[in-house]
């Protein structure tokens, strides 16, 4: 089980509290590049944190690590009281890893760099398509990389996105530190795609994160659809 105070989850293995609300930096900020900053994402992350929206989402493939590392430096809060969370692009399965960097462990440490910050509060495997034909390692050896920066202290927390009951259990029968949390797309409009996750979740200790829990809020819109 993992415990619930209110305004934060308690994760099971390191009781680090996980604020219950975030905001992303991907879908609306998605960018195609990393050479343009996007100020309006700056100046919204240093709103948001002062309107007491202490979670802040990443992930390698958003592009958005600059835009988090900039305003970090605008907001008047101490490293200690943002929670950020930050994810491996492994790609979507019908290609190689995406990823910019050899494995997820350079990825972490790139990753530090742009966001100008000595360590990442959670770090997910943003998907389990990761093969050895694709990717030159498995899905396990990709999580035991995850587990080295956790080691390391790089990264406090370490989970997964995107995974099935199947792929958890295919982490879990190798893993020295088991994922902290899972974090799925759920919304009053889609609720069981992952059979079986949530059950699987609470008896394995695992938090079952939300993404995108109030779509379809944001719609695209029609010059968004043609470049889609």
């Amino acid at each position: 089980m993992v415990a619930f105070t209110g305004e934060h989850f308690v994760l099971s293995n390191t009781d680090a509290k996980i604020p219950a609300i975030g905001y992303g930096t991907g879908t609306k900020w998605y960018k195609y590049g990393r050479d343009e900053i996007d100020e309006k994402l700056v100046s919204n992350l240093v709103k948001a944190v002062d309107y007491g929206f202490v979670h802040i989402d990443g992930a390698e493939v958003y592009n958005t690590d600059s835009e988090t590392g900039l305003a970090l430096k605008k907001i008047k809060k101490s490293r200690e009281s943002i929670w950020i969370t930050n994810k491996y692009f492994a790609g979507d399965g019908s290609y190689k890893a995406r990823s910019t960097e050899a494995n997820p462990y350079e990825a972490i440490k790139a990753g530090l760099k742009r966001l100008q910050i000595e360590y990442i509060d959670l770090y997910l495997l943003h998907a389990p398509f990761i093969k050895k034909e694709t990717h030159g390692f498995s899905k396990v050896e990709a999580w035991k990389y995850l587990e080295k920066a956790y080691e390391e202290g790089l990264v406090k927390n370490i989970g997964v996105s995107n995974f099935s009951v199947e792929d958890l259990k295919e982490i879990l029968e190798e893993a020295k530190y088991k994922p902290q949390v899972n974090q799925i797309e759920y919304s009053a409009y889609l609720q069981n795609q992952t059979p079986g996750i949530y059950d699987f979740a609470q008896e394995n200790g695992i938090l079952l994160e939300a993404y995108s829990p109030l779509a379809p809020l944001y719609k695209l819109s029609e010059e968004e659809k043609k470049t889609d």
